[in-house]
């Protein structure tokens, strides 16, 4: 029964919003979300409605392209890449991942600036050091993704105009849903009701304008300026 299913990946560079655009996808196809794609599903902490009788099935993962066939036997049917802008993807892994493995106490307490410094060299260069999934850079996570059948969701768009980027997806693999569908989708898998899982904060936008000074954003612009523009990020 399960390779008969059609497997939907929601795929994003970390801290890019990929668990609650996860979430969002299963709620508005009515199938379970299995958790990640690549591991083992059983009592994984990311899964959620099982109970939904559907085709379908939704993971999660930060896997690169090149990785992504490979790491599961299951066939992938469509795969969603949810974008953010590098620079709030900075101030959000902040406070999320170990800068300091050996003790959760004294990551607690690493300046700020350190942690600062490690998730530029991340979403700017790669830092494995980091964590296995900033083993490549944003550019270079998502590049590879580019120019295929793959829907590219902003998650930006996606928090501001949530009814049009869920329409889009909908679209994307033939379905439709009336509107107070979508409204109910997004209701339930708002930040509001979801922030209580661990993997999601605040959710906000270009906070990065009030966290990196201009010298930061300048190492943006120099290495990721056409990228930013390329996907109507500010500069």
């Amino acid at each position: 029964m399960e390779e008969t299913k059609k497997n939907i990946v929601i795929v994003g560079y970390p801290k890019s919003g990929t668990t609650w655009m996860s979430k969002l996808v299963a709620e508005l196809f009515s199938c379970p979300l299995k958790g990640n794609w690549g591991f083992k599903t059983d009592n994984d902490p990311m899964g959620e409605g099982y109970d939904r009788i559907s085709s379908y099935d939704c993971y999660k993962s930060h896997h690169t392209y090149e990785e992504i066939y490979n790491v599961d036997k299951k066939n992938i049917y469509k795969i969603i890449y949810i974008l953010r802008d590098p620079r709030d993807i900075v101030i959000s892994g902040l406070y999320f991942f170990n800068f300091f493995k050996k003790s959760a106490l004294i990551n607690k307490y690493l300046p700020k600036a350190f942690k600062k410094k490690q998730m530029i060299k991340a979403v700017l260069f790669g830092n494995k050091k980091l964590n296995q999934w900033c083993e490549l850079s944003w550019k270079n996570h998502h590049k590879g993704y580019l120019n295929k059948d793959i829907l590219f969701v902003k998650y930006e768009d996606l928090l501001q105009n949530s009814k049009l980027e869920c329409q889009r997806i909908l679209k994307y693999l033939n379905i439709e849903k009336t509107d107070e569908f979508i409204l109910n989708a997004i209701e339930k898998q708002s930040f509001k009701n979801v922030k209580k899982s661990n993997n999601i904060r605040k959710g906000e936008i270009e906070y990065w304008k009030d966290q990196l000074s201009g010298s930061e954003n300048q190492l943006f612009i120099k290495h990721l300026g056409s990228s930013l523009d390329y996907f109507g990020y500010k500069i």
